[in-house]
């Protein structure tokens, strides 16, 4: 006997209304002994005592063979005779003697008085001389071995239709030791089934060793031998798929199932074949049959789950991959799967902790875990899963993608550029890979982001968010027209695109078209209403207008964007720009402070507040915090010398004025008020050029 395909496969096979049908076992009797009579057929676990007994009954001979799966796979191990296990032969006894019958001619007659001495009891009859009555009895002896024979065979007959076929498309037999004793086939019967099954077995051998031109040959052949034999046909469709030979198998696989209507696996097959071809229902139809034949396939409820998954049906795709851990509570994949129909984030990483449980080594339930975890912000262990997929797959660009982008949103830029180059090094053609790669190269390195995103958008055309990021970067290096070049071919490509108005609009905004900027903003908010940016940058717009109108627009805008954004420092500073009341920009100013502690430039108006309302010590504190802040910063020195000029203090003023000189040498304010504090400290000669230098950059005294 031969090992085959994915487990050790024992044929048991009889004549049936002039064809062969063959019955391979499951497997589950693997560590016992069958006898296998020279006509091929199973009769079951041996021993010595029950092959005698076979032997008395006359359905075995010393030629036939035993097989054995003791040591490994199913090998014949001998015969009868050359393993010494012909059966005893009891020692022959004479007959009893036959004892002629006591022959009467007339009735016993009673006889009163004492009791008589009874008659002794007649010996059995014999048939030696009442051939009439020895007839009687082998006709009835007949009729009961016609009637065992007859059973038997229905038995065998149930088990055959009655099998079921294994995940790998083998039919599975009932438990030999269940089944009755057959009765000896003739020769002609005993050549023909064993000729069929060496076939069989040959085609089997082929196929499990990849020789599938051999055996398709070999199933062809039984096929014209046996054409209802629905076995042969299986076999055939497996090899086409392996060939993938997708239409013939499909042949095959329904022409086994209109032979044997309950065949499980042909339906799980033919199933499997039109799930490859994208043909969900039908799929999903196979699934359900073989379901409803087998009802405890975990992977046909597994492969269902799959179909039920593609059609977006999840709530029965999880029912599916629930039925199938619970035939089978090791089946990581189906924990995998099941984890990724969740629709709950934290019952998605419970199912993927059960997959790696079983399958430490899953390292794509590690990625997906991964995944769960950096949807959940939880950066550190979604790094550690991403990096231990990698350490088992590390060819996987997909998970050093995520891994990057998971550093990302760590603020560690370098490590992911590292990743988003090594997946761009494994799967270059991936746009998007460029385009996060550009991202994090930013304004650090504006040539490599632009350079990423332009092979990005030749990957893909119409990549949107790539094509405005390339604008944004344009726009950052002052080549503004090759921004706008580009948010107009994003508008163009997504109309409702609201980044691209906004993006556009900051531009016409610096180009200082009002008109076309305050248009692209208004857009942007119409597509976006909680654009919290938009409504601040057209308030900018509005702001920068002499109409007094179009400040309170401007007041209305930043206003709106406070209310979007609480948390908005730059909005409450610039409404305060706007107020004209001095106690809200005062109120407005203490907000931005607040909300952004180093607003150098909050402090800077803080303190013109202060020194309007003549709070000179207070306005001295928020220019000595604000140049603190940034040392170099020019209007707040000159601020602090304004307030030590009006207190006359012209010595802290002149000192002041130069540092504002040093930082911005072309403040007019500075040189106009360093040379009057020249001029009222009495050097005259020295205020002189200062003047002079205030009226050539054009600042006048109000």
């Amino acid at each position: 006997m031969l090992p085959l395909w994915s487990g050790t496969i024992i044929f048991a096979q009889r004549l049936t209304r002039n064809r062969l049908s063959i019955l391979p076992s499951n497997g589950r009797c693997a560590m016992a002994d069958f006898f296998v009579r020279n006509d091929g057929v199973v009769l079951g676990p041996w021993n010595k005592k029950r092959l005698q007994e076979m032997a008395r009954a006359g359905q075995i001979d010393p030629n036939d063979e035993i097989a054995t799966s003791k040591q490994g796979p199913w090998r014949v191990a001998g015969s009868i005779k050359s393993l010494g296990l012909t059966p005893r032969q009891k020692t022959r006894q004479s007959p009893p003697p036959k004892v002629a019958p006591v022959q009467s001619h007339s009735p016993a007659i009673p006889q009163d008085g004492p009791a008589a001495r009874p008659t002794p009891p007649a010996p059995p009859p014999t048939f030696d001389h009442d051939p009439h009555q020895k007839r009687i009895v082998l006709i009835i002896a007949g009729a009961a071995l016609a009637v065992i024979v007859a059973t038997a065979l229905a038995v065998v007959l149930i088990a055959l239709n009655s099998g079921s076929s294994d995940q790998n498309g083998q039919i599975v037999s009932p438990d030999p030791q269940a089944s009755p004793p057959l009765t000896p086939l003739t020769q002609n019967q005993r050549d023909q089934t064993h000729g069929l099954t060496e076939k069989m077995n040959q085609g089997l051998a082929h196929f499990e060793s990849g020789e599938y031109a051999e055996a398709n040959v070999v199933f062809t052949e039984l096929i014209r031998l046996q054409p209802d034999d629905s076995a042969a046909y299986f076999w055939r469709a497996r090899v086409s798929v392996a060939e993938n030979e997708i239409e013939k198998a499909i042949g095959d696989f329904s022409e086994a199932i209109k032979r044997k209507s309950d065949y499980a696996a042909a339906y799980l097959w033919r199933g499997k074949l039109w799930y490859a071809e994208g043909k969900l229902d039908k799929a999903i139809g196979e699934f359900s049959s073989s379901i409803r034949l087998k009802p405890n396939d975990a992977e046909a409820h597994y492969l269902r789950g799959l179909a039920h998954g593609k059609t977006d049906d999840t709530e029965q795709a999880i029912a599916d991959f629930t039925a199938a851990i619970g035939i089978r509570s090791d089946y990581a994949e189906a924990y995998f799967e099941r984890g990724r129909e969740e629709e709950d984030v934290d019952k998605a990483v419970i199912d993927y902790r059960s997959a790696i449980r079983l399958k430490p080594d899953f390292a794509e339930a590690l990625h997906h875990r991964g995944v769960c975890y950096w949807s959940k912000d939880e950066n550190d262990k979604a790094i550690t899963d991403f990096s231990e997929s990698i350490r088992l797959s590390p060819s996987s660009a997909g998970t050093h993608y995520l891994r990057g982008r998971a550093y990302s949103d760590k603020g560690d830029s370098a490590k992911a550029i590292v990743d988003f180059t090594t997946a761009i090094r494994l799967r270059p053609d991936q746009p998007g890979y460029y385009f996060f790669r550009g991202e994090e190269f930013g304004f650090k390195n504006r040539d490599k982001a632009i350079a990423d995103f332009s092979t990005a958008i030749r990957l893909k055309p119409d990549y949107v968010e790539a094509i405005c990021s390339r604008g944004f970067k344009y726009w950052v290096n002052d080549e503004n027209d090759k921004a706008i070049s580009d948010f107009t071919e994003a508008i163009k490509l997504a109309p409702r695109h609201a980044r691209s108005h906004y993006s556009r609009g900051l531009v016409y905004s610096e180009d200082g078209d009002h008109a076309q900027a305050i248009t692209d903003f208004t857009n942007a908010i119409r597509l976006k209403p909680d654009n919290a940016l938009a409504y601040f940058e057209r308030g900018l717009v509005y702001r920068r207008s002499d109409q007094q109108s179009l400040k309170t627009k401007a007041i209305a805008d930043f206003t709106e964007a406070i209310r979007i954004k609480p948390d908005f420092p730059d909005a409450y500073f610039f409404r305060a720009m706007a107020e004209s009341d001095d106690a809200k920009e005062l109120a407005d100013l203490n907000t931005a402070i607040r909300l952004k502690p180093d607003f150098y430039k909050a402090y800077y108006f803080r303190g013109l507040c202060h020194w309007v309302s003549e709070r000179n010590e207070k306005a001295i504190s928020d220019y000595k915090t604000a140049i603190q802040i940034k040392p170099d910063y020019a209007p707040a020195y000159c601020q602090l010398g304004r307030v030590h000029f009006d207190k006359r203090a012209y010595t802290e003023a002149i000192s002041n004025f130069t540092k504002a000189i040093l930082f911005d040498p072309k403040n007019g304010e500075a040189f106009y008020y360093r040379g009057l504090a020249y001029l009222r400290s009495g050097k005259r000669s020295l205020s002189v050029p200062d003047l002079a230098k205030a009226k050539q950059l054009g600042y006048k005294s109000n």
